[in-house]
């Protein structure tokens, strides 16, 4: 019995070590209350280095302990688009898209810029409503599973490019990042609602 208890506690001690390896800080920590975002990380990923791309902003990575997968993650306030494009109603000569759907051409030309060249362009799935605001709490998003460029110099082969979004909020961007094609979905859905907007 004794026995039980210790290799339990150890159990337990060890799920919760491993949870606890990889905590949001300093900016980006601030950034998920201040918008109003939960964020939870599954058990063995780890915090990683946060690598820049000029194709691919970067505010916080986590990846899978042994395993070549991480997830890179931008929290993109809508605030300045919305005071930048109040003022520019002024102007009859711009043409404008409201900041709450500028999420649909950031993501697609993201994709467009990583994706390496084939006849068919990588599609962009967007979630449908109704869904969408069951599991993320937003009012719209989408994914898209797109093979990468080599000249994007990201070190990996496949990427899952996701966005979801909150009206007059934010905008998240996530790319699950892989050279497995299985083992990214596979992995991609482990952490694929580690990330969503509060109620």
């Amino acid at each position: 019995m004794r026995f039980i208890q210790v290799s339990l506690f150890s159990l337990l001690f060890f799920s919760f070590s491993t949870i606890c390896l990889a905590q949001p800080k300093g900016q980006f920590k601030r950034k998920l209350r201040k918008y109003n975002l939960e964020f939870f990380i599954p058990a063995g990923y780890v915090n990683a280095p946060v690598l820049q791309n000029p194709n691919l902003p970067n505010e916080y990575t986590i990846t899978k302990g042994g395993e070549d997968f991480e997830i890179r993650y931008e929290i993109a306030p809508l605030k300045k688009e919305l005071k930048a494009y109040k003022k520019n109603l002024k102007n009859p000569t711009l043409k404008l898209i409201h900041p709450n759907f500028l999420w649909k051409t950031v993501i697609r030309s993201r994709i467009s810029q990583l994706a390496e060249k084939q006849e068919t362009s990588p599609e962009l799935r967007e979630f449908s409503e109704e869904a969408f605001n069951v599991e993320f709490v937003g009012d719209g998003g989408g994914i898209c599973f797109l093979p990468l460029a080599s000249e994007t110099n990201l070190g990996y082969k496949y990427a899952i490019a996701m966005v979801i979004h909150r009206n007059f909020v934010a905008d998240v961007y996530i790319t699950f990042l892989g050279n497995d094609r299985e083992k990214l979905e596979d992995y991609s859905l482990e952490a694929f609602r580690a990330m969503r907007f509060t109620k």
